[in-house]
């Protein structure tokens, strides 16, 4: 059919105009829809990892390649749960002077969806029969928070440590130190036959303990406690004369505890309780960030007091803190009991076993600082060695109450003689509204490393 003009047209379909109109409409709406969906990010299922960009978070450690794993997982969307399991475990590769595979410790968490705080208790206890050696309690612990706290999949997790053991890494200066003065105080010969003339920069590969961490990677840890690694661990400290039994591993479990808390202010300050690890830590801030005098006078002297006899000790711990972009923030100390752990090797594991703690450990301290009216991180700290407590209580003082820049409260520790480290950030408007008010610091002491990742 053949139209000569419009008006023929439109007498032939009187509503063509309406109809066109509508047409147009709906391909407009169409091309709109293909445009957006276009230009959209597809949301990958929960478990995997992406590049983020802007603020991810922080952290900060006693070596530097555990706080680029750590910094790793929160570009990659991890929270800072998942970072400080994936930190954790590649300091049980590159610091097993401190945290080994078989260490213990005390995590703190502050999570800003809840407002609240919760310590996780995995500390070396003597729960075998002479108490010799310690359960070994870090993978359970850390599946713990993975399982309570994270979204990452375990997998994920444990890799980063895994490709280190298996691939080597370059021996930092951290572990370097550790291992000269171990050989100085006449460490046992098992240890230093297996870290032989090792120095800072040497590539260390470690495969027994690579092929444990891909047990444990594909297996879970399950196999650590009650499958074939559990049975390698219990068969090779038999060998040793060591007490450890297969229903004792099978059986350990960490502990979800309260923290103890102490207002302030408009902030609220939470240690791990004394019992636990931390010792007078609270009890000192209560006196420092309180109204009397004389108290606040003697806590003040106590901190700023100079070591006596530092050079003599040396520290089994290590600590790192993390927070991601919501304001979640894990802060963590871990022990071998004592440098090294009881030096001995376990046979085809590449594990040293941990010594137990006989008291509450004092050189284990931890500390976040929260306002709880509106659930936003302030501040956070965690101090290894014999000076733990006041160290860390001296740097929280001078930033919190004396308001002086994080970066010049930390410099008040070179003063301190101590093979302890404290590591800790600021964010002084709190997080995660104000993330570039923000700021992380190392012991100047140490050889650690502080990152404020995406900025």
């Amino acid at each position: 059919m053949r139209f000569n003009n419009s008006s023929t047209l439109k007498k032939q379909f009187p509503n063509i105009s309406k109809e066109l109109n509508s047409i147009r409409q709906r391909s407009v709406s169409i091309l709109c829809c293909i445009m957006l969906c276009s230009c959209g990010v597809t949301k990958l299922a929960t478990g995997n990892l992406e590049y983020k960009p802007a603020f991810a978070g922080i952290v900060v450690s006693d070596e530097p390649q555990a706080t680029i794993t750590g910094k790793r997982v929160l570009a990659g969307g991890g929270n800072a749960a998942d970072a400080a399991i994936a930190t954790a475990l590649t300091l049980s590769v590159t610091l097993p002077s401190r945290a080994g595979l078989a260490c213990g410790g005390v995590c703190q968490i502050y999570d800003t969806k809840t407002g609240k705080a919760e310590t996780l208790d995995f500390r070396p206890l003597a729960k075998t029969k002479n108490g010799t050696v310690a359960i070994p309690a870090l993978p359970r612990a850390l599946y713990a928070l993975l399982a309570k706290k994270g979204k990452a999949r375990w997998e994920s997790l444990v890799s980063p440590a895994e490709q280190l053991a298996k691939f080597g890494s370059p021996v930092s200066r951290t572990f370097a130190v550790d291992i000269a003065e171990y050989e100085k105080s006449n460490g046992s010969k098992a240890i230093l036959n297996h870290f032989h003339n090792i120095k800072e920069g040497d590539f260390l590969t470690q495969i027994e303990l690579a092929t444990v961490l891909s047990r444990l990677r594909a297996k879970g840890v399950g196999d650590f406690y009650s499958g074939k690694i559990a049975k390698q661990i219990v068969e090779s400290a038999k060998t040793l004369n060591l007490p450890l039994t297969y229903d004792e591993l099978k059986a350990f479990a960490p502990n979800w505890r309260s923290s103890n808390k102490i207002s302030f202010g408009n902030d609220t300050a939470y240690f791990p309780h004394a019992y636990i690890a931390g010792g007078k830590a609270s009890e000192l801030w209560e006196k420092l960030s309180g109204n009397n005098n004389s108290d606040r006078t003697e806590a003040l002297n106590l901190v700023e007091k100079p070591h006596a006899d530092s050079e003599k000790y040396h520290s089994a711990s290590t600590g790192f803190i993390i927070a991601d972009a919501s304001g979640m923030t894990v802060s963590c100390s871990l022990t071998m009991g004592e440098m090294f752990g009881n030096g001995t090797l376990l046979a085809n594991t590449g594990m040293i076993p941990a010594v137990p703690l006989v008291a509450p450990s004092t050189e284990m301290a931890l500390m976040l600082v929260a306002n709880d009216f509106v659930n936003e991180m302030r501040f956070a700290s965690v101090a290894s060695g014999k000076f733990a407590v006041t160290d860390m209580t001296l740097v929280a003082s001078q930033a919190l109450l004396g308001k002086r820049p994080l970066a010049v409260a930390t410099q008040t520790l070179k003063e301190k003689d101590s093979s302890g480290r404290v590591n800790s950030f600021n964010c002084t408007k709190g997080i995660p509204p104000y993330p570039e008010t923000c700021n992380a610091e190392k012991d100047p002491r140490g050889s650690g490393m502080a990152l404020i990742v995406g900025n």
